[in-house]
């Protein structure tokens, strides 16, 4: 059996100072009367241990790393409100510390970008099994639902339960029978070890984000056009893509865009959004299929374009890029119109890498092999 606290700790050394941090983040008496972070961690891992059996190799490396990393980000919101500790966010928060060190497993060979991912979203979804009981029948099959598209729905249940055994606290019997219930709904809807399965693309977006549509539906698909949602921090090889995939139809590109209007990256971006919204409803009015090029790597600037080409029933296609850092700012040196590093930085540690329950078809492009 693997060590893999050891393993991580000689894969990504930069993970060190966050146990330290672990190790000192007190949590609440009342739900982690085991003590701090690190030791909650360690019983987790425990549990792990006691079904090593059930898993493939790749499958135990998966779950390691997620229950490694499932509260590392909560020794950077912790609080005592009313006098209990609290970690409003932290599943966020380790989200985005796992993007980042694991990008330097997947740099060293350890891990592949399918896990790097799975990884990732188990963490920011961690916490969600135990409360789908609290939830109406219709809104329990919506997030079950809505998880399988992102994330191994057994995986997710097994690290949830060995979550909650992994405390000493009153309410564990009671948690556990939530999470029981999670993955019972999980298996009656078909998706505890595949991701759900909609009639079409169509009906899928009609229901986890326009909701006008029964999971069960079987939707006709009456798209007015196509566009193409390029995703991908600077130097990972959009406009290359588009050339090589894409070109034959036309480009809303905010780079384009701010040299036509002389506003630097920097600067005022609010003009520039405005006209590339302006172009796109030119060739959605005329049902054009488009590529909307820059780097749309926060979920909120996503969510305001996808609305935008939902009044005008576009079907969306998001393409994400995704390359190592070191290599993206390798690259970055190589462009014409270089983007400075610490925006790079920046971007980078804040990244939402696309769900695939965002769009009517996300593609991942794995750059890193």
């Amino acid at each position: 059996m693997i060590d893999f606290i050891k393993h991580i700790q000689t894969v990504i050394p930069e993970i060190i100072p966050y146990f330290h941090a672990m190790k000192g983040c007190q949590q609440d008496k009342t739900y982690h009367p085991e003590g701090d972070v690190w030791i909650h961690t360690k019983l987790v891992l425990e549990e792990f241990y006691n079904e090593w059996d059930l898993y493939t190799p790749k499958a135990r490396k998966i779950m390691a790393y997620a229950i490694i990393f499932h509260d590392i980000g909560k020794p950077y919101c912790s609080e005592k409100i009313d006098g209990h500790i609290r970690s409003h966010g932290h599943s966020r928060i380790g989200y985005h510390i796992a993007l980042e060190l694991l990008d330097k497993a997947l740099a060293a060979g350890d891990i592949e970008y399918d896990d790097m991912l799975e990884i990732a979203n188990l963490v920011l979804f961690h916490g969600k099994p135990p409360w789908v009981s609290e939830k109406s029948t219709r809104d329990a099959e919506y997030e079950v639902i809505k998880l399988s598209q992102d994330c191994h729905i057994w995986l997710l249940w097994k690290l949830s339960t060995y979550d909650i055994k992994g405390r000493t606290a009153k309410d564990v019997p009671e948690m556990l029978e939530k999470v029981e219930y999670f993955m019972m709904l999980a298996e009656e809807l078909n998706c505890l070890h595949l991701d759900y399965k909609f009639y079409n693309d169509y009906n899928k977006f009609g229901y986890l984000v326009k909701h006008n549509y029964h999971h069960t539906d079987q939707a006709y698909d009456d798209s007015k056009g196509h566009v193409y949602l390029m995703v991908g921090l600077p130097g990972t090889g959009k406009d290359t893509y588009i050339k090589e995939n894409l070109s034959i139809w036309p480009i809303v590109s905010l780079d384009d865009i701010r040299a036509e209007l002389k506003i630097k990256p920097t600067g005022n971006q609010g003009k520039v959004i405005q006209a590339a919204k302006e172009k796109a409803k030119v060739f959605m009015r005329e049902g054009a299929t488009f590529t909307w090029n820059a780097t749309n790597t926060s979920k909120l600037i996503r969510d305001g374009l996808i609305s935008l080409f939902t009044q005008y029933n576009y079907r969306i296609h998001i393409h994400y890029i995704h390359n190592t850092f070191d290599k993206i700012l390798e690259q970055n040196k190589q462009r014409e119109a270089q983007v400075p590093e610490k925006v790079i930085k920046k971007l980078f540690r804040n990244i939402d890498i696309p769900k695939n329950s965002e769009a009517h078809i996300v593609v991942h492009i794995d750059k890193t092999k």
